[in-house]
């Protein structure tokens, strides 16, 4: 029999969940991805996509063997008076796969 040597754990699914409530002035979401991942140890990598344009480096999270569910925390400040619609989305890279992806959005309004 041959074993394959894992590289990390097998993500099986992404969700992104935003702040419900609309931020006042000044205000941060704190926008969080659950991966959901098979529950062995290991690395893996994600970036964040922020609709205003900006992206996060590659990053890489390391599972502990056993944790099926791995938070990863976005957190997004608005400043200014005016209204804005924020769309956060989520890629988990996978080698020779397509990334799973997941997004969320929350509004934000400040009178001045």
């Amino acid at each position: 029999m041959l074993l394959r040597p894992t590289t990390g754990p097998v993500v099986t699914a992404v969700r992104v969940t935003a702040p419900a409530q609309e931020l006042a002035c000044g205000g941060t979401a704190d926008v969080t991805g659950v991966v959901t991942t098979d529950g062995h140890a290991g690395p893996f990598r994600y970036r964040w996509l922020r609709s205003d344009g900006q992206r996060s480096e590659v990053l890489t999270r390391t599972a502990r063997g056993g944790e099926h569910e791995v938070a990863l925390h976005l957190r997004w400040t608005v400043r200014g008076p005016g209204r804005f619609h924020g769309t956060a989305h989520l890629q988990v890279l996978r080698p020779d796969t397509p990334p799973l992806e997941a997004e969320a959005a929350f509004t934000y309004a400040c009178a001045g």
